[in-house]
């Protein structure tokens, strides 16, 4: 085990190639990984270990691209003010499990192998060059300013919360000034992660800050307001992976490839050499897993995975998400799913499927907003249903939540959208006033039209 010198040293020429190569790699490469660097004590040579996701012909690129690029890598290494000499790179080709991710070199305490910290360096995909520069301008604000504030939509999900917790986590650990809040308060089943019972709820936040990070929101609106952007924030990062989306930041980082904002973050941190611990990690995979539903929608993409696995390697706890988020339900929740089973109508011959709450259902059963997860993923399971879409009145009596979800025949998003809702293709959602009646009404009207040849 080298000594804590070369371990730094290590680490920060492992960052630092990871960084060049992410900047100047072909496409045609493959999926490069940057795993270990092993330098000499007199820093004359150093062994960089990498693996190459993609066939042999990309891999053979790949040893040839960096051939080329280790003069001018040699040569970018020379402002690194803390090495007063910079070693021979040996690049060598390693697909050794327990060498991935360098963690003889990126953790923080050896002792401590469960917490480890895993880098995402230059393993994620390739972004667009315009992605790319919005994703290093972000950088450069995260790293240059003070005071931050975090938010998403107006009722936070996993994607929203577990973003909001790694970023935080990220800030905090440069010196930052970070607040967390969203006007609807964090749900339960997210409470296990580290930091969520922190994340204020309230209707209004006052105060300044440098910066206000925004997720997945089309506009201040769908972030309830919680602050004037105009006048309490310097300069607005507007973060958001849907296909219909606002432009309301001073940096617009949209990349509607991307699964959830938890994916688009990975890049973030990638970009800024950022170790992830456990919790960071953790939470990343509660949004990106709850942002695909279980990786079985459409915005499940190979590099979902590539990020799941990563994060993986950092510590997080697969299992203990998984209880915590699918395999726990109060009695309460319980007997509200037994309400909007019993609910259950099939209309449009049977490929449309119909869930309701009211207000009295949550009453009687003592259950919480919270408490409604998967509802509406029931209604897919008949066989001839297409879509399933759920309706649940809200607590002001004036409006109704509609959850949408689909088998792929219809895009859900386009439909909510016009409602001024949004989402996914086979994932979207909408709130409108008026009775049950009058919503179920409004949304089948609209949606009939748009079934398939045969199936209305």
């Amino acid at each position: 085990m080298p000594g804590r010198r070369m371990q730094r040293i290590n680490v920060l020429l492992l960052r630092e190639i990871s960084n060049y190569v992410l900047e100047n790699q072909p496409p045609e490469t493959g999926l490069l990984t940057f795993t270990a660097v092993d330098t000499t004590a007199d820093l004359m040579e150093a062994k960089v270990f990498y693996s190459v996701m993609g066939n042999e012909a990309e891999r053979a690129r790949a040893a040839e691209q960096l051939d080329k690029m280790r003069w001018e890598l040699t040569r970018s290494m020379r402002r690194l003010e803390s090495l007063n000499r910079i070693p021979h790179f040996h690049f060598i080709f390693d697909d050794t499990p327990p060498r991935r991710a360098g963690a003889r070199f990126i953790e923080k305490t050896p002792q401590r192998h469960t917490a480890h910290d895993v880098c995402l360096m230059a393993s994620l995909p390739r972004l667009s060059p315009r992605v790319r520069r919005k994703v290093k301008q972000i950088v450069g604000v995260l790293r240059n300013n003070t005071s931050f504030f975090l938010t998403g939509h107006e009722r936070p999900d996993g994607d929203t919360v577990g973003s909001e917790l790694a970023l935080a986590s990220f800030l905090k650990s440069l010196g930052k000034k970070v607040t967390v809040a969203n006007i609807g308060p964090v749900p339960k089943m997210f409470h296990f992660l580290p930091g969520a019972r922190a994340v204020r709820s309230a209707p209004r936040i006052t105060g300044k800050f440098d910066v206000a990070v925004i997720f997945e929101c089309s506009g201040p609106d769908r972030m309830g307001n919680i602050i004037d952007l105009k006048s309490q924030a310097g300069l607005v990062i507007n973060v958001d992976h849907h296909i219909h989306h606002g432009l309301f930041g001073d940096i617009n980082l949209i990349d509607a490839g991307a699964s959830s904002n938890s994916e688009q973050l990975c890049q973030v941190f990638s970009m800024a050499g950022h170790s992830l611990t456990k919790n960071e990690a953790t939470a990343l995979y509660v949004g990106l897993v709850t942002d695909t539903g279980r990786f079985q929608q459409e915005n499940t993409r190979p590099q979902s995975h590539r990020v799941a696995a990563h994060l993986m390697e950092a510590g997080v706890d697969v299992a203990e998400v998984f209880r915590h988020i699918y395999a726990t339900r109060s009695p309460a929740a319980l007997r509200l799913m037994s309400r909007a089973l019993g609910s259950l109508r099939m209309v449009a011959e049977g490929r449309v499927s119909v869930l309701r709450l009211t207000r009295a259902d949550f009453t009687e059963t003592r259950a919480q907003e919270d408490d409604t997860e998967d509802i509406v993923n029931q209604g897919l399971l008949p066989p001839t249903a297409s879509v399933s879409f759920f309706l649940r009145e809200l607590d002001n009596g004036r409006e109704v939540k509609v959850s949408l979800r689909g088998k792929g025949r219809v895009d859900l998003c386009r439909l909510a959208v016009s409602f001024g809702g949004g989402g996914h293709k086979n994932a979207s959602g909408v709130t409108l006033e008026g009775t049950l009646d009058d919503v179920e009404a409004k949304i089948l009207k609209a949606l009939t039209p748009e079934l398939p040849p045969g199936e209305k």
